[in-house]
């Protein structure tokens, strides 16, 4: 399983017991690096950048994914260490039931949002320090957090075929990620619309943590340098065989183009697989992004709409 990043650059340094630093420089996901002599034995003092990734003064050095999560969990307070690890167990690497060949998919998209939502709970523990907030707010991220995981937690299969709704999920699953993390990046509306749909458990997974990805993905790279923004979620079906999922976003991206391309992004790639699909990524028309999963069906629930708009609180 390779090694999936996005975003901007970010160095890394470590040091080695008998080794020379290795130097690379890490950007969305691609890796160049040479070894350089050693100047001096003193390894470099870590600092945080934007609380996501840890910096050295020297060249950096590639880690593991875990050692990624563990230099990004330091810099969060102990106020909110209950709402990462009620995330995390969520989203641990464990076998999720269904067939024994999607286990891999499942166990790289557990790891790859247990790293985005160390960042996100790291960008709010920057943007909104614990000893700046009320206790009530406190209470309210650990109830958001609570009824996160227990929409990851409900996605566990008993049987791969079993048919099951989708709606009220991925509302819930978008509106707690947007009032959750929301006040990490500034001021985010969500406005979702979402048809009734039923697939079966294993599509039902996928489609969830799809979502999921690509909400998460939106909140650490469309608003940099942004304090409000706008975030849209829809399920729509197009007719009786097809359904599309879309994630829209009026963001600003420094390169010009999302960074969320199929190239980059494998995780939903293989969500997308479960669901017969790829993923269609283009720019909107003001800015911003679009995304679309379009999802073939063979059963499906009467159409409803039910729009809900909620504001970060």
């Amino acid at each position: 399983m390779g090694t999936i990043l996005s975003g901007g650059t970010f160095d890394i340094t470590r040091w080695g017991a008998d080794t020379l630093p290795a130097s690379q420089n890490h950007r969305a996901g691609a890796v160049d690096g040479s070894r350089s002599p050693r100047p001096d034995r003193r390894p470099a003092l870590p600092r945080y950048r934007a609380g996501d990734i840890c910096h050295g003064k020297t060249g950096p050095a590639p880690i593991s994914r875990f050692e990624q999560i563990a230099y990004t969990a330091a810099g969060i307070s102990a106020q909110r260490v209950k709402l990462l690890g009620v995330l995390l167990s969520s989203a641990s690497p464990a076998l999720y039931g269904g067939r024994p060949v999607l286990r891999p998919i499942w166990a790289a998209e557990a790891l790859h949002r247990a790293y985005s939502i160390v960042r996100l709970v790291a960008r709010l523990e920057r943007r909104t320090p614990t000893h700046d907030e009320q206790p009530g707010r406190l209470h309210f991220e650990d109830r958001l957090g609570d009824e996160l995981a227990s929409i990851f937690d409900s996605l566990a299969i008993d049987r791969a075929e079993e048919l099951r709704p989708c709606s009220t999920s991925l509302r819930d699953v978008a509106r707690n990620l947007i009032e959750l993390f929301g006040p990490a990046v500034g001021d985010i509306i969500l406005a979702s619309s979402v048809d009734r749909l039923a697939l079966p458990a294993f599509q039902h997974r996928a489609l969830i943590l799809a979502a999921s990805e690509l909400i998460m993905n939106t909140l650490l790279h469309a608003f940099n340098g942004r304090s409000a923004g706008r975030v849209t979620l829809e399920l729509a079906l197009l007719n009786q065989g097809m359904a599309r999922l879309t994630v829209t976003d009026d963001g600003n991206y420094p390169s010009g183009a999302p960074p969320h391309c199929p190239a980059r992004c494998s995780v939903i790639n293989y969500l997308a697989d479960l669901l017969q699909s790829e993923p269609v990524y283009r720019s909107g028309i003001g800015g911003g992004m679009i995304a679309e999963i379009d999802i073939p069906i063979q059963e499906q629930w009467p159409a409803s709409i039910d729009d809900t708009r909620c504001k970060s609180r």
